[in-house]
């Protein structure tokens, strides 16, 4: 088997196994044993009494899948947690906070309990709080559940958050400005031009533009978002791949520079900058995955074939964390856009 071989039958079965091993309770000694077993196999080549080599590598490679996410889950899971007891503990903000009209839904990350912790909060829509704050924190930790087919506790898990605090008895600001200065300036960026948006254009444009660019939903009037829903155009305000594509298009329709190298590490630099501006989503870091390999193969003097371009950018991304393959709908749905287009 040639090495374009060996990857992308190895790629499928690893996604196979992270895939697979979202179902099955993880169990180290039988992955084990089956992991030893494929080593024998290609060590001492095939015999009639045994299968094909690709179906050992393929077989070997789901067994680390299902070993990788197994292993994530035991490293990622606090060993115990408080629920149903009231607790009080500080947490800083380490997400953008998500506003609705009644409601602020907050993740804040804790080293109250025996290892860093993330907790989902739902809470008052007033006071605001932002990225960064530190928050004292008062109330009954609770276990996410199913609702209406949801798996919502797979959903949170992607996310590292296994418990949820709905409305606080306690929450009070402590102190600001305690998350990553990067972050928290790219943050202050998009809030900037967003504000410009809206000095420039009139609503529902401000919005929509927002959206079209950054992928902004929040502040798109109700009426305009039922529009979209009703002629299957929610796309088009939501950041992805497309986004990253149409801008990187353009720079180097500008000519920003003349040495592919050069025009290479600029590109790099602008495709990391503008997937942490518009929330890092999974969708987003796809898009800007891909952009990054079709750019790294050009400057190379390499084709991007689609397949393992494809396979490569799923790798990644779950290999920094296997969960989103199964509970992560963005990441799923622009995945399958991007194979469709592909092929």
């Amino acid at each position: 088997m040639c090495k374009h071989q060996i990857f992308i039958l190895g790629s499928l079965g690893l996604i196979f196994g992270v895939g697979l091993g979202d179902f099955l309770s993880f169990r180290p000694m039988v992955v084990l044993i089956g992991v030893l077993a494929c080593i024998v196999v290609l060590k001492f080549g095939q015999t009639r009494w045994f299968a094909p080599t690709s179906f050992i590598l393929f077989f070997f490679f789901v067994l680390f899948g299902l070993a990788y996410v197994g292993f994530y889950r035991t490293n990622q899971k606090p060993s115990h947690l408080p629920f149903n007891q009231q607790t009080t503990f500080q947490g800083t903000i380490i997400r953008e906070v998500d506003r609705e009209p009644d409601a602020q839904k907050i993740i804040v990350r804790t080293d109250k309990f025996v290892k860093l912790t993330n907790i989902y909060i739902k809470t008052a829509r007033y006071p605001e709080y932002e990225f960064g704050d530190l928050l004292q924190i008062s109330g009954k930790l609770k276990k996410p559940e199913v609702f209406d087919g949801f798996n919502w506790p797979g959903y949170l898990e992607k996310d590292s958050v296994y418990s949820i605090l709905i409305n606080p008895s306690k929450i009070e600001r402590i102190s600001q400005n305690r998350g990553n200065l990067f972050i928290s300036r790219l943050y202050h960026l998009r809030q900037k031009f967003e504000d410009s948006l809206n000095r420039s254009f009139p609503e529902p444009n401000a919005a929509l533009t927002a959206g079209i660019i950054l992928g902004v939903k929040r502040n798109i009037p109700n009426n305009l978002m039922d529009n979209l829903n009703k002629t299957g155009l929610t796309h088009v305000v939501a950041v992805s791949g497309y986004n990253v594509t149409i801008i990187v298009t353009i720079l180097v329709g500008l000519g920003i520079s003349r040495t592919i190298k050069r025009r290479f590490q600029i590109l790099t630099g602008f495709i990391i900058f503008f997937v942490l501006l518009t929330g890092a989503s999974a969708s987003v870091v796809r898009g800007g995955i891909v952009a990054w390999l079709s750019i790294w193969a050009r400057a190379n003097s390499r084709i991007a074939w689609p397949l393992p371009l494809l396979l490569a950018t799923i790798l990644v991304m779950i290999l920094h964390n296997p969960l989103i393959l199964i509970h992560d709908i963005g990441f799923q749905l622009s995945t399958a856009a991007f194979f469709g287009l592909l092929f």
